[in-house]
């Protein structure tokens, strides 16, 4: 007889462990579904970059998407028409909340803000970005 209890609370042990399992799961899912909805649901800041042209007008150029190139290689979102730029000069990207530049490995590099831009850094409204000898102004949304 007492083999028999043995075994039921055995079998009970078991079924409550495999429970809490599945709940356990259950619940980090729900969570994790729950961070994907909220994450998927944030808006992109748009950004515009007035360039300057050689004329002297000021072209503006916004963008919606979260990640973007400048350069001279014609599948860059935005072209740039000069010899000093790399194909592939600089990446915005959009996360985090925030707009940063990161330098490509361009050959004469990036210059932000009079200063070199040697890491991925956040854009602030004003800012000046300059690929080769062209100057680009940061627009952002307030």
């Amino acid at each position: 007889m007492s083999a028999l209890i043995f075994l039921g609370l055995r079998l009970l042990a078991a079924i409550l462990l495999y429970a809490f399992a599945g709940w356990s799961f259950y619940l980090m899912w729900r969570t994790l579904r729950a961070q994907v909805d909220f994450l998927s649901s944030r808006e992109i800041s748009p950004i515009k970059l007035g360039l300057v042209s050689a004329s002297g007008e000021m072209h503006i150029a916004e963008f919606l998407q979260a990640d973007f190139f400048i350069g001279r290689d014609p599948d860059c979102e935005l072209l740039l028409d000069d010899t000093a730029v790399s194909a592939r000069h600089v990446r915005l990207s959009y996360h985090h909340g925030h707009w940063w530049a990161e330098d490509r490995g361009s050959k004469n590099g990036t210059i932000l803000n009079d200063a070199p831009l040697s890491m991925p850094t956040i854009l602030a409204n004003g800012d000046t970005i300059v690929c080769g000898d062209t100057s680009l102004d940061v627009i952002l949304p307030e």
